[in-house]
């Protein structure tokens, strides 16, 4: 990488320590601003506010705001804080802190022992988080990193970066991805993330590259007979082509916990590597996607016996998961450490069938099916829900003489800024896939009737699911296949595409059993 260089480096420090908050500087002094005793201002009606006259080579006389100038050579040499000739920046480590001895009334000086920790100066924040990136398309939406899960700085282009906070010698740092680049999106790795701080400014290495993906689907097994619950996991999705039989890693067995109703959706957490499945009424979390298979246990289990839970989404950059059971949305905040008898932290109820959930985690923006009354509730500030009494906007469905018509699934292209819609219908001639613009603003009644994109084979759409590289998957009831369209933007603005039934553009058989939810792990 180009280093920062020591001209660049002393201005940018400079300029960072300047733009500290008044009343805590770097070295951890919160209210010795000034490192001296305000009551020295006015102790001695006899003092000049400085100390005694006479006593300038040991007295007072310094504490106008920069230290005791008698202590140049006793104290800390230069190593105080700034403003403190020699001094710590809390008083003489060599003095007391009681001020000249017969100087009996600089007593108030005695209040600066209690900081003759900042001797020497070894806690002083000035060592600088640098790095370079590369592989980042100037186009895409941008890097997110985090600095201690702190400081948040977005990356747009390759070079070099520098975080604003200025970290002390010999303390602990992490930096993390926030959000990865998308639209197109990438995958970065960071060389160097956690560390501890040296003498020298701290040098990141991130590079991106395509991201590679391993699908992950939630089924129910090949019959209602045998109903042998599992997921499967695919890997190196692009490396198959159309009409494959896979052999994806399968985890299933008494030890999974994945019994009783399984639920619809599936969520993974790239960063940290964790999967979450509803199972009855829990939320089952597996660890390890690199090597997950056979019959193993949950890493943790989130146990509610009232959760019921169909379908999921998460949100990794806030560590938030959202749930929908059969009358409620649930929130669970710091979903990555939650384990056991938990309760959400919101349970937001007076949904009347909540189905399916659609996230845009990078605007923190949420859409909830609530099937029953025919509306898609939409919140700007998910993150932050704490009640459904007010959506930001209330997508309404009008169902045009079709009174069967129903929500079924939902996904969001927030790349394009539209959402795609399955329904639910009795029709002999195949389902429908509908697309509504300006997903982001969309308020109020919605005929998805003029809407239909494309026109599917009989069955039932029961998932939906964008990949990070923006294609689109579909399930349709009691399949045994996971189907995609390559390139939805090509078909989804022309209306005349439902007229007739469009085929997938690519199938891979086996990657699901009779499923319902539909993941990626990109890493």
């Amino acid at each position: 990488m180009r280093p920062v260089s020591p001209a660049a480096r002393a201005v940018l420090v400079s300029l960072l320590t300047a733009c500290a908050p008044t009343g805590e500087d770097k070295a951890g002094d919160t209210d010795d601003t000034d490192a001296v005793d305000t009551a020295d201002t006015s102790e001695d009606s006899g003092d000049t506010g400085a100390g005694d006259s006479g006593d300038s080579s040991a007295g007072d006389s310094g504490d106008s705001g920069a230290g005791d100038s008698g202590d140049s050579g006793a104290g800390d040499s230069g190593a105080g804080d700034s403003g403190d000739s020699g001094d710590s920046g809390a008083g003489d480590s060599g003095d007391s802190g009681t001020g000249d001895s017969g100087d009996s009334g600089d007593s108030g000086d005695s209040g600066d022992s209690g900081d003759s920790g900042d001797s020497g100066d070894s806690g002083t924040a000035s060592i600088l988080v640098t790095g370079t990136v590369t592989g980042i398309d100037s186009g895409a939406d941008p890097l997110v990193l985090v600095l201690d899960d702190d400081e948040i700085l977005e990356v747009t282009a390759d070079g070099d970066f520098v975080f604003d906070t200025l970290l002390p010698q010999g303390v602990p740092y992490a930096v993390r991805v926030r959000f990865q680049p998308s639209c197109p999106a990438a995958f970065c790795e960071i060389q160097g993330a956690t560390g501890t701080t040296g003498t020298d400014d701290v040098s990141l290495t991130v590079t991106c590259r395509a991201p590679v993906l391993t699908l992950v689907t939630s089924s129910w097994g090949d019959t209602l007979a045998t109903d042998l619950k599992s997921l499967r996991l695919t890997d190196q999705l692009d490396s198959h082509t159309s009409g494959t039989t896979v052999t994806p890693r399968v985890v299933s067995g008494s030890n999974t916990s994945l019994t009783g109703l399984l639920g619809n959706g599936v969520a993974v957490d790239d960063a940290r590597g964790l999967l979450y499945v509803g199972s009855g009424g829990d939320i089952l979390v597996f660890d390890g996607l690199d090597t997950l298979a056979g019959d193993v246990a949950p890493a943790r289990t989130l146990d509610g016996a009232t959760f019921g839970l169909d379908y999921l989404a998460l949100d990794p950059a806030r560590d938030v998961l959202y749930a929908t059971n059969g009358s409620s949305l649930q929130i669970h905040a710091d979903a990555s450490t939650r384990s056991g008898s938990v309760t959400p932290t919101a349970t937001l109820a007076g949904l009347g069938g909540p189905q399916d959930l659609a996230l845009d985690a990078r605007a923190d923006r949420l859409w909830v099916v609530d099937e029953d009354a025919d509306r898609v509730l939409v919140f700007d500030d998910a993150s932050t829900l704490t009640s459904l009494t007010n959506p930001d906007r209330t997508i309404l469905l009008s169902k045009a003489g079709v009174p069967d018509l129903a929500w079924t699934a939902i996904t969001v292209d927030t790349c394009n800024d539209r959402l795609v819609v399955g329904t639910r219908e009795v029709r002999t001639d195949g389902y429908r896939l509908h697309t509504l613009a300006n997903a982001s603003t969309l308020d109020g009644g919605v005929s998805l009737i003029s809407d239909v994109r494309a026109r599917l084979d009989p069955g039932q759409v029961m998932a939906l699911s964008y990949d990070p590289l923006g294609r689109l998957y579909f399930l349709q009831d009691s399949e045994l296949s996971v189907r995609r369209f390559d390139a939805p933007g090509d078909w989804l603005g022309d209306v005349s595409n439902g007229s007739t039934v469009k085929a997938a553009d690519w199938t891979l058989r086996d990657a699901i059993r009779r499923g319902y939810g539909i993941a990626f792990w990109s890493h």
